[in-house]
């Protein structure tokens, strides 16, 4: 098969019914599932960027569908989040939520609610099949409470689940918006991915409520005997991601030879599996370490297929120039000295920058949590040869 590159798409998360998923080793998307079934009513999400925060979000509320009516918000797909207001998101939910009764579920929703959201312009009038109402425009709180209680009462499900995604890129305005919703806590399941500063540190308690559970997601281990399922992950990420069947490559299909004891055969083999200790494994950037080496191999040498050198470590050069542009002064001494340390030492607002942007990574070793760079930001950290006088 010839594998085209574009369809790897690292920047774009799977859909709620999207075939393409593949479960992470730690089953991000069932624990966050049967957390909200055992009873607890918000939990807050937070990880690296490409760690797959919304693909497992997505995929959680297709885990929930049966016993929850589960409505995913993707409030970065639609609106500016640096300009989001506790009103807007309300009403973004709020759309997401008529929608999915409405179509999906086949439920009816009282003319009054459905006004207000066609006037906010996230309500086709075709979609309803009924002419625009002259009813009052509700508050954007109202609505939402409203409609969360009408979809409860006429669904089999009985109760409803709101995922929220997107406000780890609303910056200072998340915790607003999470406090409008939390406002919701006893009418509704709320998941929610937020930035690390809204759960890190002292600021935390003007987010979490008794009660809350917060969901880190670290990236799977990839390196040495412990990251072989890791490995696996990726590998058979990109199976789903390029079509490919089992067996289309190898008699046991790509991840099932990397999860084998015996060496990895060949040289695509072998460029996953670099590939996937690269990407530090995080799915976003395995993906998008493939996808531009693949290019390289293809315009700049004619082939179809990658190999370790030298298109990755052409792809790889292109990613640790990107990360050496997000260091800033300070950061390279303050990353040497919280390898393998818990990270309590570093400036916080150092730390949450550094594990936003996925250049330090939040590992579990032999039980315990410890700050490690990324593989790509290891060989910034060392201090270049000084000339000879």
């Amino acid at each position: 098969m010839q594998p085209d590159w574009r369809s790897l798409t690292p920047h774009r998360p799977l859909g709620v019914d999207d075939a393409r998923y593949a479960p992470p080793p730690n089953q991000v998307a069932r624990r966050l599932a049967d957390t909200v079934l055992s009873g607890v009513a918000t939990v807050l999400v937070g990880g690296p960027v490409g760690v797959g925060k919304s693909t497992e979000l997505a995929h959680a509320a297709k885990l929930l569908q049966r016993e929850r009516v589960a409505c995913l918000v993707q409030l970065d797909r639609f609106e500016n989040m640096r300009e989001l207001t506790p009103e807007r998101a309300q009403l973004r939910a709020a759309g997401a939520l008529a929608d999915l009764a409405i179509g999906p579920l086949g439920l009816r929703i009282s003319t009054a609610l459905t006004s207000t959201l066609r006037k906010s312009g996230l309500l086709e009038s075709s979609l309803l099949g009924q002419r625009p109402s002259e009813a009052m425009e509700l508050s954007a709180g109202v609505t939402l409470r409203a409609l969360i209680d009408e979809v409860a009462k006429a669904s089999r499900q009985g109760r409803v689940a709101l995922l929220i995604d997107g406000l780890e890129k609303a910056g200072e305005a998340a915790t607003a918006v999470l406090q409008a919703f939390g406002a919701l806590a006893e009418s509704v399941d709320l998941v929610a991915v937020v930035p690390w500063q809204a759960v890190y540190g002292p600021r935390a308690a003007d987010v979490m409520r008794p009660g809350e559970k917060l969901a880190v997601m670290q990236a799977v281990p990839v390196d040495g005997a412990d990251g072989k399922e890791g490995r696996a992950f990726l590998a058979r990420v990109l199976e789903a991601r390029l079509g490919m069947t089992e067996g289309s490559l190898a008699p046991e299909g790509l991840a099932r030879s990397l999860l084998a004891d015996h060496s990895v055969p060949g040289p695509f083999f072998e460029f996953v599996l670099h590939a996937a200790e690269l990407s530090g494994g995080l799915p976003r950037m395995f993906l998008q370490l493939v996808a531009d080496a693949g290019t390289y191999a293809r315009q700049t040498w004619g082939t179809d297929w990658p190999v370790v050198q030298p298109h990755l470590q052409e792809a790889a050069r292109d990613m640790e120039a990107s990360f050496l542009r997000a260091l800033l002064p300070g950061d390279t001494d303050a990353l040497r000295l919280v390898d393998g340390t818990d990270g309590r030492e570093m400036d916080l607002a150092r730390k949450v920058r550094l594990l936003a942007h996925a250049i330090l990574l939040e590992r579990t070793e032999k039980g315990r949590t410890v700050m490690r760079p990324h593989p790509l930001v290891r060989p910034l950290l060392t201090p270049e040869p000084q000339a000879a006088p």
